[in-house]
């Protein structure tokens, strides 16, 4: 892939290879994780983000068992655990309309998960 298209200007193309054999677009959790397992094979990639940093709002509540043994092969297990702790306090998963909007849903978070009950609107 030739990615002179997405360069802002002609000087910051030069910080980027002109061809790769995988361009990984967004670096979210599937991003990232594309980009550490081929390089693990030996795969050249290039991962292009349009936010700057990483978001202040959590992103995912919980991880199934497959996905976190692959963390867990990839030596991460233990700064996503640690990164995660701060969460282990919260009571419920909320539904919104947006972060300052009308609340759509709650869950708790203790497993009770028959317990959840749709809230009006």
């Amino acid at each position: 892939m030739t990615l002179s298209h997405f360069a802002p200007n002609p000087d910051a193309q030069t910080a980027f290879p002109t061809e790769v054999p995988v361009l990984i677009v967004g670096g979210g959790p599937v991003g990232l994780t594309s980009a550490l397992l081929l390089a693990r094979q030996g795969v050249r990639s290039l991962l292009i983000e349009r936010h700057p940093g990483t978001s202040i709002h959590p992103r995912a509540r919980g991880l199934n068992i497959r996905t976190m043994e692959i963390f867990r092969s990839l030596g991460l297990e233990g700064a996503i655990r640690a990164a995660g702790a701060s969460l282990d306090r919260n009571r419920y998963l909320l539904w919104v309309e947006t972060l300052a909007g009308a609340e759509i849903r709650r869950i708790p978070v203790n497993g009770g998960f028959d317990e959840a009950r749709p809230r009006r609107v």
